[in-house]
């Protein structure tokens, strides 16, 4: 059972997205099944290369870096590139465990190994504990364990197919974040609005199948290439989820960073400074001590 002690992400939170979720399960199991799977998906190679979340040699600088790479080879070719960063909702919670298992099953987990996950996912019991108040016990049906070390190796194995789904754009993971980028000439736009929503569509399918949604209020669109290119040609683009169009962006954080359609970074190296700024101050006011 698991005791679940609400830690806010704010100062004064009022909702429960302002609340962090936090796991306390036996870290020693976690550790053990973690080094085993992931020597067997080393091993065998089962992990795409576009998945950079949670993985040795893989991070959010390796994520990054491609997307840009991609992105500043288009731009010195005359081109433009459309990225679109899509956010699941609830991602860890909404794991279904029958479909987790099956794409294990799929990558070569033996039984022995399935018996053990279906153990660790199955049967697991919550209750929330507040001051000196507690919720009723719940079980979980769905979901992997947060704040575990398993958990987002665990999510990372569950979306390691979707990029089958794409096949005009690249495609880019970082745990629960995924992104994909198209570069086209200008004259092209017809075609590049047909082929990354064709992708898109068969991306949200699969999503579907895996029992995964899009936040629409956290995924954004930008339009990267050369000023004058990109502002004669920003209007035309349409690009769908669900039906909703995005709104094409001026700028967007992705991974940490505030990516800008013209990759100066000004808002970002602004935000850094001011952020350094006020760190100086502190320590200013307190250089006696």
């Amino acid at each position: 059972m698991t005791l679940v002690h609400p830690l806010p992400k704010v100062n004064q939170p009022d909702e429960l997205k302002d609340l962090r979720p936090t796991s306390i399960l036996p870290t020693l199991i976690g550790k053990i099944m973690s080094f085993q799977i992931t020597a067997h998906l080393s091993h065998y190679n089962l992990l795409p290369p576009t998945q950079s979340g949670f993985r040795t040699g893989y991070g959010c600088a390796s994520a990054l870096t491609n997307i840009v790479d991609d992105i500043v080879s288009a731009v010195d070719n005359n081109k433009l590139t459309a990225l679109a960063i899509l956010d699941y909702s609830k991602a860890f919670d909404k794991i279904n465990h029958k479909v987790l298992i099956s794409v294990m099953h799929y990558l070569g987990f033996g039984s022995n190994a399935m018996n053990l996950l279906k153990s660790y996912l199955k049967q697991r019991i919550q209750r929330v504990v507040l001051a000196n108040a507690s919720s009723d016990h719940c079980v979980i049906r769905s979901g992997v364990p947060q704040g575990s070390i398993l958990g987002p190796l665990l999510f990372s194995i569950h979306v390691s197919k979707l990029a089958i789904s794409v096949n005009f754009c690249n495609i880019h993971f970082y745990a629960d974040d995924a992104q994909i980028c198209y570069s086209f000439h200008p004259k092209d736009i017809d075609t590049a609005n047909a082929n990354i929503n064709s992708d898109l569509n068969n991306l949200i399918e699969l999503f579907d199948k895996h029992l995964l949604s899009i936040n629409l209020i956290k995924s954004s669109l930008i339009l990267f290439g050369k000023a004058r290119i990109r502002d004669t040609i920003a209007h035309r683009v349409k690009i769908n989820i669900n039906n909703v169009s995005l709104p094409v962006n001026t700028e967007a954080k992705n991974l940490g960073v505030t990516l800008d359609a013209h990759l100066k970074f000004k808002t970002h190296v602004n935000s850094l400074i001011q952020k350094a700024y006020t760190e100086l101050k502190h320590l200013f006011s307190n250089r006696s001590v």
